[in-house]
């Protein structure tokens, strides 16, 4: 049974504004249009290719016993299928909305020379004929912005390789939007109706009255550089300034963190009155 459902994606970086524009479109009635996911769907993609690839490879001799390659009731198409419905699951699991949709701003783990393709996954297989929204923004704010949190830094020039990658992405149900146009009554009054909903002046002024970003915490920041993730090499001891850091400050992980940092000697020396006192205060609040 085919999904009735709008979907609207919004692709873009991290720092452009994309959160903002994530709450102006839900302004939409019945819409959930939901944050990042890790990237999670670009498993989804990576995992269609290999079962498209298999399906290419055997052909006819998937039948035969004799093949290594032996599947006969694989189905790109069902498997697809499959996919739909759990990537459905991700953003709206009780199915209970009219407008569905997420901005992905992740794309570490797909190559820049397959960019169009995952998009093309995305709005034609995934999630069928979605609308796609790109968001843009001047290189050098961007990294200003990046800076200002102390987001895994991208060098300017990727960054605007990016941005003008995105303006030949053209075809159906696209259209590019720049951070210095989110305000704009005439560009909001398009970009809605580009999707089809009415826009709404009053709703979406209320949104732009709310701070809406990204604020990485100290905890964040440690795990990053504990585990060697969001751009940063592995470095035990930044690892543990910035939880130590956050349990001053009075997270509660983070004084959890920094009692295992102390037991095993993670960027400090081994403690035991330390790792004590510690697990104290988080079990405390």
């Amino acid at each position: 049974m085919k999904d009735e459902r709008k979907v609207i994606l919004i692709v873009t970086i991290g720092r452009t504004g994309s959160t903002l524009l994530q709450g102006i479109l839900n302004t939409i009635p019945n819409a959930l249009i939901t944050g990042e996911n890790y990237g999670v769907f670009v498993n989804f993609w990576k995992a269609f290719e290999d079962v498209n690839n298999i399906s290419e490879r055997t052909g006819e001799s998937k039948s035969k016993t004799t093949s290594p390659w032996f599947n006969p009731e694989l189905s790109v198409d069902e498997f697809a299928e499959s996919l739909r419905k759990t990537a459905v699951s991700v953003i709206d699991p009780k199915e209970k909305h009219r407008v569905i949709g997420f901005k992905e701003i992740r794309y570490d783990d797909v190559p820049r020379d397959k960019l169009k393709e995952y998009i093309h996954f995305l709005q034609h297989v995934l999630f069928e004929n979605a609308y796609v929204v790109f968001l843009t923004r001047d290189g050098k704010q961007v990294l200003k912005s990046m800076e200002n949190v102390d987001w895994p830094h991208k060098c300017l020039e990727d960054i605007e390789d990016f941005f003008k990658l995105v303006h030949t992405l053209g075809g159906e149900r696209r259209i590019v939007i720049d951070y210095s146009q989110i305000t704009e009554d005439d560009k909001l009054s398009e970009l809605f109706e580009f999707v089809g909903e009415k826009y709404d002046r009053n709703l979406v002024s209320e949104v732009l009255k709310e701070r809406h970003s990204y604020v990485a915490t100290n905890h964040m920041i440690g795990d990053y550089y504990y585990y060697g993730r969001g751009g940063r090499e592995k470095d035990d001891k930044k690892a543990f300034e910035h939880w130590e850091k956050g349990a001053n400050d009075g997270n509660t992980q983070c004084m959890r963190n920094l009692a295992w940092a102390y037991r095993d000697g993670i960027g400090c020396e081994v403690d035991k009155q330390k790792v004590a006192e510690w697990l104290d205060k988080a079990e405390s609040r």
